[in-house]
């Protein structure tokens, strides 16, 4: 049986069946001794299923029947009297109500002679076994440690299948398992949280593979530690999955999530620097309708992955319909991707006018995609794909390479090169890559550092307003690089953000001027940033001037600057080069005259 791969268990009773057929007066058992001491049958065919409950979980000892004595001093017991041995005391009621009177244990030892089970042989007379019999249980000793060890092997790989080598947690099969056992016959029953980590990489760059290892570890320790009896499996390289059972986490998914996160606050200590561990959590509660677990699976996945473009370090919670988003996103990263490969990507340029002069002050490149059937896709329709950091980098630098194509364009054309606005990506800022994109771009194409001008979003400023790249943004500034705030008022910045982290620029949306009440909340908004910009030399863009009226109500205001279909549409490099060599365009005051 052992060479046939039978389990531990089989082999063994079947071993005690042979043996007594041999010996008609012997009675034999196997038991196993776990790493606690503990020990648990594993076969006896011919004594009572009560007998050998009595045995399972009994501590051994030097005191503990003929087994547990064997395995507590590693050597055989051999008891020939089991009514008046003092080492039966506790366990000879039972033994003598089965007519047993004497006991013969043997140890099994594992390779490295750590006592790993026992085999017994009770007998019906009073009586040591003879010569012949201990050569017998010799051989049965050996086969037993045959049979434990190859079991052991077994174990062993079962374990390493499913546990993580370097967390020595259960791993991405075992994970697989446990879900797939999970019941789907009770609404909130369970639900499962993954976990990324969204600084490993950085860590593994910047410290090296060792202090990433560390943080992994780190983390795993502390995660599974604060989820107890919740079981958490190494899922990924960078991932962690909890499956969530008890009532209390499944009673408030968010405050059990942001435990977690609270958890990896206090930085760790790698290789003799300190580590922040930074994760994002996705998480999603089994429903009827779900079907199964895997949905569920599928479900946190689609959370983690808007929870990190919505701003990594949180947790969101799975919502119906947020696959859908997802799947939009998803078909936008591809349409992007594929467009950058075939280099369909085109820039258009929005001018910012001098209201007053009509003269123009700079050029906006704003990014359009153009389709496989020729049309033009506007950069709103493909927006969800710059959430990805890798794409988002390779946009930013293809754009800053048709910005420089075309301003060697205008300049072989004897045209006058505006500074350019190009609108910059989290990952850009994030990451530091803007730098090095403009030193390329100068370095090869006739564009000085005044004459690019970086757009921040509002929640890009936010980062910036934190410190968390203010160095970077400063740098760029020394250097000659203008930076702009777009979308002022659209997310809380303070002036005090603006003195700390000063830029040369802001931009409001003045679309809703066109149905505002004079002196209404819309105008007293616009005189407010006027006054802001002036008082800190900041100057005011106003975009989204749509009509005349819009457009006077802002010179009125005191706006001088602004863009908007109004003033002029997105253009190609060709009509900005027609536009550029026509008549210069009229001021909006003497159009209005206002």
């Amino acid at each position: 049986m052992i060479a046939r791969g039978a389990s531990l268990e089989a082999t063994v009773a079947q071993l005690c069946e042979e043996i007594e057929a041999m010996l008609p007066d012997i009675t034999c058992t196997v038991l196993r001794v776990d790493r606690n001491g503990l020990v648990h049958p594993l076969a006896g065919p011919s004594l009572p299923a009560d007998y050998l409950a009595g045995l399972d979980n009994v501590v051994i000892g030097p005191q503990v029947g003929s087994c547990g004595t064997a395995a507590y001093f590693a050597e055989p017991v051999i008891v020939t009297d089991i009514e008046h041995d003092s080492r039966w005391v506790r366990f000879r009621e039972p033994a003598l109500k089965l007519g047993m009177k004497a006991c013969w244990s043997m140890p099994i030892f594992d390779a490295e002679r750590i006592v790993i089970g026992t085999i017994a042989f009770y007998c019906r007379t009073y009586r040591s076994p003879g010569d012949s019999e201990r050569r017998f249980i010799e051989t049965c000793v050996h086969l037993c440690e045959i049979a434990f060890g190859r079991h052991e092997r077994v174990l062993e790989r079962e374990r390493r299948a499913t546990t993580d080598a370097l967390t020595q947690l259960p791993n991405r099969y075992a994970f697989n398992q446990a879900l797939s056992q999970l019941p789907c016959d009770e609404a909130g029953a369970w639900a499962v949280l993954i976990i990324d980590l969204d600084n490993l990489k950085v860590t593994n760059d910047f410290y090296g593979h060792d202090a990433g290892d560390c943080m992994i570890e780190a983390v795993a320790g502390r995660v599974a530690a604060g989820v107890a009896p919740d079981r958490i499996f190494r899922i990924g390289g960078d991932e962690f999955a909890i499956i969530v059972q008890q009532e209390e986490s499944l009673h408030d998914l968010d405050a059990f999530a942001r435990g977690i996160l609270s958890r990896l606050d206090d930085p760790v200590h790698c290789n003799g620097s300190l580590i922040a561990p930074a994760a994002t959590i996705g998480g999603a509660v089994f429903m009827p309708e779900d079907g199964g677990p895997e949905t569920v699976k599928q479900n946190a996945d689609f959370a983690l992955y808007h929870a990190k473009d919505s701003g990594r370090g949180g947790f969101i919670r799975y919502w119906p319909g947020l696959d859908t988003r997802i799947t939009h996103r998803i078909v936008a990263v591809r349409n992007l991707e594929s467009a950058l490969n075939d280099r369909r990507i085109e820039v258009h340029y929005q001018p910012v006018f001098d209201l007053l002069t009509g003269e123009i002050r700079c050029l906006e490149a704003l990014c359009r995609l153009r389709n496989r059937a020729g049309g033009v896709v506007p950069a709103r329709d493909f927006l969800d794909a710059i959430s990805d950091r890798r794409l988002a980098r390779a946009l930013t630098g293809h754009m800053f390479e048709l910005i420089g194509n075309d301003a060697l364009y205008w300049r072989d054309a004897d045209l006058e090169n505006y500074p350019i606005t190009v609108n910059i990506t989290e990952a850009d800022i994030r990451e530091g890559h803007v730098l090095d994109q403009f030193q390329r771009l100068s370095s090869t194409y006739p564009i000085a550092p005044d004459g690019i001008i970086l757009d921040l979003s509002a929640h890009l400023y936010q980062l910036v307003g934190r410190g968390e790249v203010n160095g970077q943004v400063q740098i760029l500034r020394g250097l000659g690089i203008r930076v702009t705030l777009d979308d002022f008022g659209t997310a809380p910045v303070s002036l005090r953000n603006l003195l700390t982290a000063p830029v040369d620029a802001i931009k409001i949306d003045v679309g809703s001027l066109e149905t505002a009440v004079e002196n209404g909340p819309e105008t007293a908004f616009i005189e407010a940033a006027v006054l802001i910009g002036r008082r800190l030399g900041i100057e005011l863009i106003a975009k989204s001037i749509d009509n005349r009226r819009c457009a006077a109500t802002l010179v009125e205001l005191g706006c001088q600057l602004g863009q908007g279909m109004h003033c002029s549409p997105p253009l190609s490099r060709d009509e900005i080069r027609d536009m550029l060599v026509g008549k210069p365009r009229e001021g909006i005051r003497s159009a209005t005259a206002v």
